[in-house]
């Protein structure tokens, strides 16, 4: 086994602070649940996943829940339309208190994103190792994500989170009900 060199400290270290800094940056109250995905956008990532992971959701939660996406790409303006389409507010400053989806771009360091999440998504068609949700594990968060790849040895199914056998919504949208 040839360990991935993660410095487990850095993710421990300051978690409060990180987790309010967030959580005031995108005017979040600590009743408010924090979703988020982290990462490229693009095609194999499956970002559109998440957004109709997003719609499915939408009638089976509360007002409190905000879905973050973490990162930037080439689909950025496909997702932002898509949720245009299903008229679901959407931010890029997360100034806007009714914006539901909050599109971040990179954010560093990356555990003030991870402190301030309440659960972490992955909807990606193929993974080797998934470094976002090994790290989101460490920082204590719950992972719901597709079994696919790697992901399997990464987490542990009903206990630090959720795999996903398929890329239906509503299953997705069953767990995090179940996590929120």
């Amino acid at each position: 086994v040839i360990p991935l060199g993660i410095d487990e400290e850095i993710f421990t270290v300051n978690s409060l602070l990180f987790r309010e800094t967030f959580r005031k940056q995108y005017l979040l109250n600590e009743g408010d649940v924090a979703v988020g995905i982290i990462g490229r956008m693009v095609p194999v990532k499956n970002h559109k996943l998440f957004i109709d992971i997003i719609i499915a959701l939408e009638p089976l939660i509360n007002n409190k829940t905000r879905f973050f996406i973490i990162g930037d790409g080439d689909l950025k303006n496909e997702l932002q339309l898509r949720l245009n389409n299903a008229r679901i507010n959407w931010s890029e400053t997360g100034k806007n208190p009714a914006a539901k989806v909050i599109f971040t771009s990179w954010v560093t360091p990356i555990t003030t994103v991870l402190h301030g999440l309440d659960i972490v998504v992955l909807t990606s068609l193929n993974e080797g190792t998934p470094l976002s949700i090994i790290e989101a594990q460490i920082c204590g968060k719950p992972v719901v994500a597709a079994n696919t790849g790697g992901v399997r040895d990464t987490l542990i199914d009903n206990e630090s989170g959720f795999l996903i056998n398929n890329y239906n919504p509503a299953h997705y949208a069953d767990k995090l009900k179940l996590l929120i």
